[in-house]
């Protein structure tokens, strides 16, 4: 009896021991969240909030995290060569407290943070590094939606065309706002079904909700390192346009891509300048508005007009072809918020 005694307590504290070592190895298998920082610039770019660690092992691969709460969206995990995880968060352009949750299979962690606005401008150009669009996806996107806007214009009937469009800079700064906003459903109900393509939306910010609200274009020159709200306007003309918002890529038409600007200054009394805007998967058309001619005349108005690039290297008017030997060209040009990092 005494030995049976004896054997059963030696049974259980075999399986206490065995119970409380299991209880050790969960916890050391068991991850740890730390937090990299608490307060990120409101800069658009994606910033290393926290880092998932295992003591032994690996830390969850980045395809088995998910992330909730404010702001959720924003969030990517990325594996690191030694074995953690970090977590990524792409900080919105306006100031706020955010609160996410990151989960695994069999934890989930707390991860609160607060971002700073901020309108520092590193690249000396005049817009906020918040605004410039960071992601190459971004920058992709932007440019569908300005040349399908662009083109959709150009295939208008005179009469349906929007009534802002009156000419070249009206044709940039209708088509740039539209490129900037949020196309979901509400956006498209005022289409019929079909007639205008489904692309993915700029995610890095939407117009109007910005630090500028509705004013997109620079228009006073660069006076200081830090823009001002003030600086910026809804209207701009073709010139300021092309000296405040835009830089220049080249004098060659061959190194245009979809979506990039060519200006052109017609010397003369009025000195005028003059915009297109480079369409086409392989960036072989351009579109532009002619602008009144001031005669008054019918269509005096202008128009709406979609050319080849070939044709314009031809044009009978010298001072409209794109080529390095025109005076009147200045070049290939392309948005400040497309400027990469």
């Amino acid at each position: 009896m005494r030995f049976r005694t004896r054997r059963v307590f030696a049974v259980a504290a075999f399986l206490c021991v065995l119970g409380l070592g299991a209880v050790q190895f969960r916890r050391m298998r068991a991850v740890s969240c730390e937090p990299t920082t608490r307060i990120v610039i409101a800069d658009g770019r994606a910033h290393r909030v926290g880092l998932l660690r295992r003591i032994i092992g690996a830390a969850p691969s980045p395809e088995g995290l998910t992330a909730t709460g404010t702001n959720a969206g924003r969030v990517s995990f990325l594996a690191e060569p030694d074995g953690a995880t970090a977590i990524l968060y792409r900080a919105p352009v306006g100031g706020g407290a955010t609160l996410l949750q990151i989960k695994s299979s069999s934890q989930s962690w707390l991860l609160p943070l607060h971002s700073t606005r901020t309108w520092s401008d590193h690249v000396g150009d005049g817009l906020p590094d918040a605004l410039r669009l960071h992601d190459a996806d971004d920058r992709l996107r932007f440019r569908h939606w300005f040349t399908t806007v662009a083109d959709r214009a150009a295939a208008m009937p005179d009469a349906d065309l929007p009534r802002e469009i009156t000419d070249c800079s009206a044709l940039l700064r209708y088509s740039y706002r539209i490129a900037l906003m949020n196309h979901g459903d509400r956006w498209y109900k005022q289409f019929q079904p079909g007639s205008m393509p489904v692309l993915p939306s700029v995610t890095q910010w939407n117009y109007p909700n910005t630090p500028l609200g509705a004013g997109l274009f620079r228009v006073v020159p660069v006076h200081a390192a830090i823009p001002q709200a003030s600086d910026f306007a809804e209207y701009a003309d073709a010139k300021t346009l092309y000296s405040r918002n835009s830089f220049r890529v080249s004098r060659d038409i061959r190194a245009a891509k979809p979506g990039d600007l060519l200006f052109f200054h017609q010397l003369g009394p009025e000195q005028q300048y003059h915009s297109m805007i480079v369409t086409g998967d392989g960036a072989e058309w351009v579109v532009y508005h002619t602008g009144p001619d001031g005669s008054g005349a019918v269509h005096s108005h202008g128009e709406m007009r979609r050319a080849r690039i070939t044709d314009l290297l031809q044009h009978p008017d010298f001072r409209w072809r794109p080529t390095p030997g025109n005076p009147n060209f200045l070049g290939v040009f392309r948005w400040n918020l497309l400027r990469e990092d």
